[in-house]
């Protein structure tokens, strides 16, 4: 009995750790392609390794339908790498934009890394913001393991950490979950949210609280 529970446990701990994972390992999807620069304002090459570059002043790559700006970059071809500094911009389509401080890009992975003071991604009407950002371009899924806050007319959504996916414009969000509406406060653990249809599904211990009265529940809409 002593060794099942020992095993019962193992079990339940390595199933938390895996739930708990931020995302899964970003694995290389052909076609290859290498990332083109676009423009700069001045070059240096290291010595002895023509493939790392490093790039200042107005500099713009492009890699497979994506444009990244920034004032600083060191573009490795022969990794296909790039890590890029101050005036972070990143354009996806005619609407994403995301900006931040610094950008770590794998060109063969397609994942992108984005730090700051302030990571900013901007989708149409909404706006999330951050200070660390994880974006996989093959899965259009995008992580932040610092606070969130996010903005969509006079709505703010708040967690702890969540996802955002580009495509479908479904938001989970888990942790500390908070929702500040003219109406009315939602708070709760984890909750899913579609900007789209403006919809928020809980199956958490929920409260929402208004002028008219408090209501609590563990699943709902």
């Amino acid at each position: 009995i002593f060794r099942n529970l020992i095993l019962l446990l193992l079990i339940g701990i390595s199933g938390k750790l895996m739930a708990q994972k931020p995302l899964n390992p970003a694995i290389n999807r052909g076609p290859k392609s290498t990332i083109q620069l676009i423009k700069a304002d001045s070059l240096v090459v290291l010595s002895g390794d023509s493939q790392i570059r490093t790039f200042y002043g107005d500099v713009q790559f492009y890699h497979r339908g994506v444009y990244m700006n920034c004032r600083k970059a060191i573009h490795n071809s022969g990794t296909n790498n790039l890590v890029a500094y101050e005036r972070i911009k990143i354009n996806q389509g005619d609407t994403l934009t995301i900006t931040g401080d610094t950008l770590y890009y794998d060109g063969n992975t397609r994942l992108a890394n984005i730090y700051g003071r302030k990571v900013v991604l901007t989708d149409d009407e909404m706006t999330l913001t951050t200070k660390r950002m994880n974006y996989d371009l093959n899965t259009d899924l995008a992580y932040y393991s610092k606070p969130g806050l996010i903005e969509q007319d006079s709505i703010q959504l708040s967690s702890k950490t969540g996802y955002y996916n580009t495509s479908t414009k479904i938001f989970n969000y888990f942790g500390d979950v908070e929702i500040l509406h003219p109406d009315f406060v939602l708070c709760t653990d984890s909750m899913d949210y579609d900007s789209n249809t403006k919809r928020a599904d809980f199956e958490t211990f929920t409260t929402i609280n208004s002028p008219e009265g408090n209501l609590s529940a563990s699943k709902g809409y």
